[in-house]
């Protein structure tokens, strides 16, 4: 198991592979299930995409540059995991939200406007988000899709902070 992390952490292709690939099935389920599932997202589910695009971006550029350039590869993958780790802290956060441990962001909440002001009632509720943040349209195995979001995104910045340190290591001829 050991030779198994040290030969395909260290390997750059498979890396970025790994990362464009994890970011794209997670970020291509999200999108599917909103528009051929009628999913709608909220605010927070929203936010949860981004870290996935970004690191879609950072998968293939590791993959195009990554066996020629070692050390720059490390450091997008390092990157990689900041993204990775600022995913899995939103989408805990949104977690917490749906299970009702702490309040949600503003976007989360029922549209307030003041009383007997029919037009800001009206935006109000135009500028509404898609769907509540605390909604869970999806389980399975009593798990959200924010949930295992949380999961995905975790176990990600595990493996590139990993993938990092092993990428310069065979980089500087450590390894």
């Amino acid at each position: 198991m050991k030779q198994f992390i040290k030969t395909y952490g260290s390997n750059t292709t498979i890396m970025g592979l790994l990362v464009f690939l994890v970011s794209f099935g997670s970020l291509g389920g999200a999108l599917i299930s909103q528009y051929f599932f009628n999913m709608h997202p909220c605010v927070l589910c929203i936010y949860q995409r981004w870290p996935h695009g970004i690191a879609i971006v950072l998968g293939l550029i590791i993959l195009f540059i990554g066996t020629q350039q070692p050390k720059p590869a490390a450091f997008l993958l390092f990157l990689a995991n900041i993204v990775y780790a600022i995913g899995a802290g939103i989408a805990f956060f949104h977690v917490g939200v749906e299970h009702e441990w702490w309040e949600g962001t503003k976007g989360c909440g029922i549209p307030q406007a003041p009383a007997g002001d029919f037009e800001a009632f009206k935006e109000a509720i135009l500028n509404a988000p898609l769907a509540s943040c605390k909604d869970i349209p999806f389980q399975l195995f009593g798990i959200s899709m924010a949930g295992y979001n949380a999961i995905i995104c975790a176990g990600m910045a595990i493996i590139t902070l990993i993938g990092s340190v092993l990428v310069i290591r065979r980089a500087n001829k450590v390894l």
